[in-house]
């Protein structure tokens, strides 16, 4: 049995993606700025890189916190009550690799087989991928821009 073929039948009936195409034809074109993925087109700031060098010479190179790192988690939570008035305690913030990530975990813990996660379309290029695979049927709602409803 090859790894693919243990995967779950929803993971194997994922479609490539969309924005792999698209990164992969990018990458073969020389002086293409790649705003294709969410990345940006500038170099990282020598702050994150010397923060991200410090960090791994320190010994941070194990698991990270399941939830995220807590001091993270307490700085969100003071954020929003700064920002936006709002109070949450630090228990209800989940720090996520990726927006995709989050996405993820979201539809894994709240959507099952055939259940239906309705969408507003256009929509990030994944999604339909993200709900099938949690085994959850995605249902697109286009979204009307002509102000009739």
């Amino acid at each position: 049995m090859t790894l693919i073929d243990s995967l779950r039948t929803e993971a194997r009936a994922a479609p490539e993606s969309g924005i792999v195409a698209v990164v992969n034809y990018g990458r073969l074109r020389e002086g293409m700025i790649p705003l294709w993925a969410g990345e940006g087109d500038l170099p990282t700031p020598s702050f994150i890189t010397d923060a991200a060098s410090k960090a791994l010479a320190g010994g941070e190179t194990f698991y990270t916190w399941q939830k995220g790192i807590p001091d993270l988690r307490q700085a969100l939570s003071r954020y929003y009550a700064r920002h936006f008035g709002k109070t949450f305690p630090e228990e209800q913030f989940i720090v996520t690799g990726s927006g995709m990530h989050a996405i993820q975990l979201a539809l894994d813990a709240l959507a099952g087989a055939g259940d239906e996660v309705i969408y507003l379309s256009p929509a990030w290029p994944n999604f339909d991928a993200a709900a099938g695979i949690s085994g959850a049927v995605p249902v697109a709602v286009t979204l009307d821009h002509s102000g009739n409803g």
